[in-house]
Formats: structure tokens, sequence, C-alpha cells
């Protein structure tokens, strides 16, 4: 919803159906990543909170889903470890959900998948093969290590797709939580007109380039304009800063995610190379024909090393 309230207040307006689907509980306490006792409890918070918010817009119970995985790992992050089960930070080691959401696996399988990077993308797989929706937004490579790995874990599932289901050939757009929205310049209040999104600049990683993914240029980002009533700076009268405010987290920077566009990157979907065999003299071939352009060989570091692919 931070990404893009905008786009689906206004896919709301034009009676089209809005889904959305959460990949992590944050059940580890985000105000003492040590204390881990109440995972649960954490995670129903979280479902309440976003059950509130969405249906503040007009998106019902029924389109809301979870994949049920916790947040980080205690040893290694699922996404860099390929093999092993791993334990969330709050202890749990296969998908569940709450008395508000129930884990997607379980409702699609009747029962819990194990914490693997195998499941992860399987299970976005198959919620985006089982739902086909006409486009999708997804996060990229934000700074924070879950929505980082959230990022690569959905290339690999779309990849997967593309080569799989040929006819099929969404339109995909990816954005910041972070460099562009949250951490973005705060100038809400400060004109007598919200301002269009400003280049990142302090809050971005320093190995990266214009953005948090190296890949992608600003001048090829597409600018998705915000609804007029979402442009509303009083507060109690425009419907996103309402909505967000329904997750207290965001009382002090809400209004950063609200500016007169919201800014995505197009990533392509009808490439020729998805389906075509590849030789290659020397090297895995592999990644001329996903739907990767960035691997990372560490998520859960500060500064990434994406040399990985």
């Amino acid at each position: 919803m931070l990404l893009a309230a905008s786009i689906m207040y206004r896919e709301i307006k034009r009676e089209n159906e809005v889904f959305v689907c959460f990949y992590a509980h944050n059940d580890c306490n985000t105000t003492d990543r040590k204390d881990t006792s109440n995972g649960k409890e954490y995670a129903s918070h979280r479902h309440k909170e976003s059950i509130d918010a969405l249906g503040y817009f007009g998106i019902p119970k029924e389109n809301l889903y979870t994949l049920g995985y916790g947040n980080g790992q205690a040893n290694n992050h699922i996404y860099d470890n390929k093999t092993d089960v791993c334990n969330s930070r709050a202890g749990f080691t296969q998908t569940y959900g709450t008395e508000y959401l129930t884990d997607y696996h379980t409702l699609k399988h009747g029962t819990p998948a194990e914490y693997t990077h195998k499941n992860v993308v399987n299970d976005i797989y198959e919620f985006i093969v089982d739902l086909k929706p006409d486009v999708i937004f997804s996060n990229d490579l934000d700074m924070q290590y879950d929505h980082r790995a959230l990022s690569l874990f959905f290339d690999e599932a779309m990849g997967k797709i593309l080569k799989e289901q040929e006819t099929y050939k969404p339109k995909v757009y990816k954005g910041f939580a972070y460099c562009t929205s949250g951490y973005t310049k705060d100038d809400f209040l400060k004109y007598d007109s919200l301002m269009p999104t400003v280049k990142p600049q302090k809050y971005k990683l320093k190995s990266c380039g214009e953005t948090d993914n190296p890949m992608f240029l600003w001048k090829d980002r597409i600018c998705f304009e915000t609804e007029e009533e979402l442009q509303e700076q009083n507060y109690r009268r425009n419907p996103a800063i309402q909505a967000l405010l329904r997750y207290g987290r965001l009382y002090n920077v809400v209004n950063r995610f609200i500016n007169s566009d919201s800014v995505f990157w197009e990533r392509r979907t009808d490439s020729l190379t998805y389906n075509a065999d590849v030789e290659v003299s020397s090297g895995n071939g592999n990644g001329i024909c996903d739907f990767k352009i960035i691997d990372c060989k560490k998520v859960s570091e500060n500064e990434p090393d994406y040399s990985a692919g």
C-alpha cells in the first residue's frame, strides 16, 4: 500500500478489482528487534492494521492475502540459504496465519509450507498464476533486507511464470518503499501544492547508482499521477493519509509517501529470450533468459554486493 496507494485508489474508482498479497508478517517487534516473544501477536496486529487501512480504500478483506513468512532469519537469510529450512527471528519454521488472514499455502494446499527459498518462490508463483492479474506492482531492491529478498524472490517466480505460462504477459512495475517514498524529501506542507517525487539523494545505498537498484536509471522512471483527492493537503480530507494512519508506526512519516506522482520502473514481460534455448561457451547462461536483471550475494548486508548476476 505504501508504494501504490494512489494507483489502487484510482483502480477502485474505475471499478477494477484490486488484490493485495503480503510476503512477511512483521512478527518481531519493530521497536526492539531482540524481542521475539510475541511473534503471532505482532503478526495479528499488522494484519488488522492492513485490513483497516485497505478497507478504508474500499478493498474488501476477501481480496487480501498473506504468504505467511516471518521477518528475517535467526541464522542466515532465507533468500541466501538455497537448501535448508530457516528459522525466523520469532522462532517459526513454517508459514502461518492469524485470526484475520490465513497463509496462502494453507489456503491452497491445506498445510503450511516450510521456510525454504524454493517454497517462497513456488508460493509467489502459485499466487500469481491462480489470480493472473493484468497488472502487478511490487517493491524492488529496497535498503531493508526482507524487501530486497522479496524483490529477488518475485523475479525468480516471474521468470518461471513467463517460461511456463507463455500466453500470460502481465504488465509489471517495480518501485521503492524507501528511497522514493518513506525516505524521500519531506515537503508535503512546504508548498501550495504537492511536488513530484524527487530523485533519491541522501537516503539511498552508497554502492548503488541513482536508486537502490543499480540497473534503474532515473530518466527511465514511469510517473503515475496522483489522484486529485489524494493531493489534498488537509490530513483529515486526504483519503490516502487517513488510510495510511491506520498503520500506527507511520504517524510521523506518512506525508512522505504522498507526492504529486508515484514513481515506478516497468519490467518488460514480452522478451523473446524468456523462452529461448541459450548456449554459452563458458559459465552459466541461465541469466540471459531469466527475469532477473541483477542478483545479490547476501541480502542481509547493509551495502549488498550485486555482482552475483
